[in-house]
Order: C-alpha cells, then structure tokens, then sequence
C-alpha cells in the first residue's frame, strides 16, 4: 500500500490517530523498498565518481572491503533521509491541518501531488551534489589526499565564499 491508499482508507473511516499509527508502520516497512531500488543506482554512482575522482589524482582504485562499505553506509543514511523526510512532512501536514481547521485528507493529497510534481527534482539536485561530495572525498581519502584547495562556483553562500582559495 502505498501512502495515498493509506490516505484512503485511514483518514476518510477512521481518526487521524490511526493514519498516524498506520504512516509509521509504513515507513518502517517502506525503507527496504527505498533500499532495494536505489542499490544498483548509488552503487553505478559511486563507482563513475570513484574513477574520475581517482584520476584527477592519479591514483588506480581497486575494489576495497572499505570503499563497499562507504557505499552502504552512505545508502543507509539516504534511506534515511528520504524516509524520515517524507513521513515527518506528512506528519507535519497532518497536525498543521488539525490545528488549522482543514480537511486532513485533502493536505494529505495536496502534499502527495507536490511530490509527484516536484520531488524528483529536488531530489536529484540535492543529492547528485551530496553523493557526488561524499564518493569524491572518499576516494580522494583512500588515495592518500589530505588536503584539498576550495574553489567555489556562483553561486555560493557566505560561509563558501569565505573559503575560496583557502586550503583545508
């Protein structure tokens, strides 16, 4: 079942306490599936950031025990972004909508076809930049890089713009 069949059946029969117990249950279950899909594409990811990262450096990166469990470490903590991102959102429109009055169902479906709408998006951008960060510094890490020189790109925020040109 998915969050909108949840939707369905929770909120239109039942109190919005149940839908809330009945979102838990889900998201618990929900980050194997998350897992499951995203494995092959952050594993395909992580590899095409190690071979460039790796030749900026040069340095020949073999498969490592290491380098795999960076890899699932980073998944994990993904999952659990995406995870805990989602249902406390959806928790988040559930009380806002109690508290104001509103129909809890129809912020609920606002919220779901924002997502359709918008998420993939944001997510891609959020975390191509993320994974990208994490699987270069990791390789850098193992080929022996102890520092890096930062170089900034407009547009950057304050704090990056203070580090430009610096070693750290």
């Amino acid at each position: 079942a998915d969050v909108r069949e949840l939707a369905d059946k929770w909120l239109r029969q039942r109190a919005v306490e149940d839908f809330l117990g009945e979102l838990e249950r889900f998201y618990r279950n929900h980050e194997g599936f998350v897992r499951t899909r995203m494995v092959p594409v952050y594993a395909a990811l992580g590899e095409g950031i190690r071979e460039v990262a790796a030749e900026e450096v040069g340095w020949d990166p073999a498969p490592t025990p290491d380098w795999e469990a960076f890899v699932a470490a980073y998944l994990d903590a993904m999952v659990s972004r995406w995870v805990g991102s989602s249902k406390g959102q959806l928790r988040a429109v559930t009380i806002q909508a109690q508290v104001l009055g509103e129909d809890v169902y129809e912020a609920i479906r606002q919220r779901l076809q924002e997502w359709v709408d918008r998420r993939p998006g944001k997510f891609a951008m959020w975390e191509s930049v993320q994974a990208a960060g994490a699987f270069s510094k990791a390789t850098y890490a193992e080929a022996g890089v102890t520092k890096v020189k930062w170089v900034n790109f407009n547009p950057s925020c304050p704090y990056c713009q203070s580090l430009h040109g610096k070693v750290v």
